[in-house]
C-alpha cells in the first residue's frame, strides 16, 4: 500500500459488484493515460479476491486500488428515483470521511472513460473553492454534474458535519437526481466550474435531437478533444444497442489487456478493414433483400438506421459482424454516415425517407434500389435500379463501387 501523502494521482470510484465491468473499464482508461495512480473503490459487496487479483496487475503499472467498504444498510437509506442510479452513488458524498489522503482527490463515476492525461486537471487552480465540477448539460439550471468532481480535501474537512448533513439530505424523497441534488444544495455557488471537456456528457443525443434542444449539440460541438467521456442517462454503450456517439470508445478501453496498457499499445479497433460501407434507412421491419445482401457481402459493412427502436427481426441481424444498427438515429450520426458510406441502399419495402436520400444525394453518394421498391424515375440523381431477382448484380455493383 502507498503512503497517505503519496504524490500519485488519487482517484476515487464508487460502485457495487454488479458494475464491476464498468469499474474495471474506467480504471483501464485512467491507467492508459495516467500510469502511477492510487485508486479507492467505495463499495459494500466487491469480493476481496477481486482486489487481490487486480492489484497484482496494477503493481506493474506503479498503481494500487484500495478497498473502502461501507455498510449497505447506510446507503440503502439514501433515495434514488431512476433505475440507472444505485444507492452506492452516494459513496462520493462520504469521501471526506473515508479517504485519508490530503490534497487533491478526483472522484469519477464508473459510466465514463478517461481519454487523456489528467495532470492538467489535478494541477488546476481552484481559486479557493472546495471542489470543481462541470455544469450538468442535461439539467440546464446551473447545477453541476457529480460524475466528475475534483475535491480539495483540506477545504472540505474544514466544513463541520459535512458528510452527515449531506447523507441526511439524501433521504429526501423529493430528490430528482439523488446525490447530485444533495451536493448542489450544499455547494450551490461554491464550486469552480470545469470545462465540458473534463466531463463530456454524452448520452443526451437522442433526447436532445428529438426534443429539438439545439443548445446541447452547440455546446458539445465546441469540444474538440474531450478529456473525460461521461455516458449520461440510461443510454449506456455496453447495452446491446445505444443511440449516442462514442459508443466504440468505451468498448476500446474495455478490450484493453493489462499488457496492452503496460506497453501503451494502440487502442483495439472494433471494425474489420471492410471493402466498403453502405447505409440504409428502415421505416418498418420489412427489410426486403437486405438480409440476403448482408450474407452475400461479409466484407461490406451495412449500417442500418431508423427513427425508432428496432424490433426482433432487425435485431437478429446483429449476429452478422458486418452489421451496425442505429436506432433512434440523430443528426450527428446521419452526418457521419453520409461522410463515410460508399453507397445508400434504398431497399426497404415501406416508405421513403426523402430527407435522408437527399442528404446522401447532395454528398454525391450513389443510390441503389430494386425495381419493386424503387423511387419514381428521375426523382434522384445517380440512382441505380436492379431487377428484383438481381441481388447478385447489386452485390457486384457494390463491390465495384468501393474499389
Amino acid at each position: 500500500m502507498l503512503p497517505k501523502n503519496s504524490t500519485k494521482k488519487v482517484i476515487v470510484l464508487s460502485g457495487d459488484y454488479g458494475y464491476i465491468n464498468q469499474i474495471t473499464t474506467t480504471i483501464k482508461s485512467v491507467l492508459y493515460h495516467n500510469r502511477g495512480s492510487k485508486f479507492y473503490l467505495i463499495n459494500s459487496d466487491v469480493p476481496q479476491e477481486w482486489f487481490k487479483l487486480i492489484n497484482h496487475q496494477l503493481r506493474h503499472l506503479d498503481s494500487v486500488i484500495i478497498d473502502k467498504k461501507v455498510r449497505q444498510s447506510m446507503i440503502d437509506q439514501e433515495y434514488v428515483r431512476f433505475d440507472h442510479i444505485k444507492p452506492i452513488a452516494y459513496g462520493k458524498i462520504m469521501i471526506p470521511d473515508l479517504i485519508d489522503d490530503n490534497g487533491r482527490v478526483l472522484y469519477l463515476d464508473s459510466d465514463l472513460v478517461v481519454d487523456d492525461d489528467l495532470t492538467p486537471l489535478f494541477d488546476l487552480d481552484l481559486r479557493g473553492y472546495p471542489l470543481a465540477a462541470a455544469l450538468d448539460i442535461n439539467e440546464n439550471n446551473g447545477h453541476f454534474n457529480t460524475g466528475v468532481v475534483l475535491l480539495d480535501m483540506a477545504k472540505l474537512r474544514q466544513i463541520p458535519h459535512l458528510v452527515a448533513d449531506e447523507l441526511k439530505l439524501g433521504q429526501n424523497q423529493a430528490l430528482r437526481n439523488a446525490d447530485q441534488d444533495v451536493m448542489n444544495q450544499y455547494f450551490q455557488d461554491n464550486f469552480y466550474e470545469l470545462p465540458l471537456a473534463d466531463n463530456y456528457q454524452i448520452g443526451m443525443d437522442m433526447i436532445s435531437f428529438y426534443g429539438n434542444y439545439s443548445n446541447y449539440f452547440t455546446a458539445m460541438d465546441k469540444v474538440a478533444a474531450p478529456r473525460i467521456i461521461h455516458y449520461l442517462t440510461s443510454d449506456k454503450p455496453w447495452k446491446t444497442i445505444s443511440t449516442s456517439r462514442l459508443r466504440d470508445r468505451w468498448w476500446q478501453y474495455f478490450g484493453l489487456s493489462w499488457d496492452d496498457i503496460d506497453n501503451h499499445r494502440p487502442l483495439p479497433q472494433l471494425d474489420s478493414p471492410y471493402h466498403g460501407r453502405c447505409c440504409t434507412f428502415l421505416t418498418s421491419e420489412n427489410m426486403g433483400q437486405l438480409p440476403k445482401l448482408v450474407r452475400m457481402l461479409p466484407d461490406y459493412q451495412f449500417n442500418i438506421a431508423a427513427w425508432s427502436n428496432f424490433g426482433e427481426p432487425v435485431m437478429q441481424l446483429l449476429a452478422a459482424e458486418n452489421v451496425r444498427l442505429y436506432p433512434c438515429i440523430t443528426q450527428p450520426q446521419i452526418d457521419e454516415l453520409v461522410r463515410s458510406c460508399d453507397a445508400y441502399l434504398d431497399v426497404n419495402l415501406d416508405g421513403k425517407e426523402d430527407q435522408i436520400l437527399r442528404q446522401f444525394e447532395e454528398a454525391g453518394t450513389p443510390l441503389a434500389s430494386f425495381q419493386s421498391v424503387a423511387a419514381e424515375p428521375g426523382r434522384y440523381q445517380r440512382y441505380q435500379v436492379f431487377a428484383d431477382n438481381d441481388v447478385a448484380d447489386m452485390a457486384r455493383w457494390l463491390q465495384e463501387l468501393a474499389k
